[in-house]
């Protein structure tokens, strides 16, 4: 009998196991009906097709067709669709969802000024973490084979990988945290670049403080900054032909509506900046030439292949940008009066 005592206990386990999973299954499509309502009273709509459940014994695998998704914050409009979407779960951990979407599928962004992009993605994977109160705590999208395309202008962007993740601070402190990883970014060949129409990596890694402006609008500016709104740039790299450049810094917006702050940066390639931003009109050549002049002083050989080599203090204060000591260029507000 002792002998066999083993056996009946896993065959109870499996029993319990067993029907704790065909509960989940059977209750899974009343459990999205309720949090489509919770998303419906936020302002996002989530529509679907045909529901399927299965993934026994050691995972909770949903099959949702022609998913649709969309919402509006603030002044924003987006809307989100695929035809079929495919997310799992293990039923210990229900918190925390991958779904994966192995067709195209399609992402449109709007704002209230007629502005427009849409977003191809050719293949993806997004991870979930769902808090207590139902909302997302922690977001990850992996994207591949993806192609942007804004309504003005005939360029469009063309990106082989991208990754972004979201993560919400607890509810005592109003803060995002968001990092940005691109890998080989084509751009539109209608307009000629300096650094060429390729652009090899973009990281960003920005924490985001105080409660976030539901509106683009100057009250919700105001009150984004009298909160002790700041964005923090832990880390902004980029490669783009051959210009390297590394930011770190603190920003946030004067009473101007204009952005102030102060960073370090590492620039590798900047005479060919400067010239790219007296090219555009971004920066008048009086200013480009005495900018030149002055980072040339501060400027040392890169170890690996001798070319100037720039590590300075950046500046945003009072409607100037400041590049070490050089005053480089004029900031206006960040929102139209």
């Amino acid at each position: 009998m002792r002998i066999l005592l083993p056996f009946a206990a896993f065959g109870i386990l499996l029993a319990t196991y067993s029907g704790y999973w065909l509960y989940l299954s059977h209750t899974l499509e009343e459990t999205i009906s309720e949090l489509r309502v919770r998303w419906h009273e936020a302002g996002v709509e989530v529509k679907h097709g045909e529901l399927s459940v299965g993934g026994y014994p050691y995972r909770i695998e949903v099959t949702a067709r022609d998913v649709e998704a969309a919402g509006q914050d603030g002044s924003v409009n987006w809307r989100w669709r695929t035809p079929i979407l495919q997310a799992t779960a293990h039923p210990w951990k229900l918190s925390h969802w991958v779904a994966v979407v192995e067709t195209p599928s399609d992402i449109d962004f709007s704002l209230t000024n007629d502005w427009s992009l849409a977003l191809m993605v050719g293949r993806g994977r997004i991870s979930v973490n769902v808090g207590a109160d139902a909302f997302l705590e922690r977001v990850s999208f992996d994207l591949r084979d993806l192609r942007m395309q804004p309504n003005v202008g005939s360029d469009y962007v063309d990106i082989n990988r991208a990754e972004l993740h979201v993560r919400r601070a607890p509810m005592k402190s109003s803060s995002l945290d968001v990092a940005v990883f691109i890998k080989e970014m084509a751009l539109g060949q209608t307009h000629s670049y300096t650094f060429g129409n390729r652009l090899q990596e973009l990281n960003a890694e920005i924490s985001l403080k105080g409660p976030m402006p539901v509106t683009w609008s100057r009250m919700a500016l105001d009150g984004w900054r009298d909160e002790g709104g700041v964005v923090e740039v832990h880390s902004l790299q980029m490669l783009w032909g051959n210009l390297e450049v590394q930011v770190d810094g603190t920003f946030a917006i004067d009473e101007a509506y204009r952005p102030i702050g102060a960073a370090s940066a590492t620039i590798k390639g900047y005479a060919s900046l400067l010239a790219a931003l007296r090219m555009e009109g971004i920066v008048s050549e009086p200013a480009a030439f005495v900018a030149g002049l002055a980072l040339d002083l501060l400027a040392e050989p890169a170890p690996d292949d001798g070319r100037g080599l720039l590590r300075v203090p950046i500046t945003l204060q009072d409607g100037h940008l400041h590049v070490g000591p050089v005053p480089l260029m004029p900031l206006g507000p960040v929102i139209d009066p």
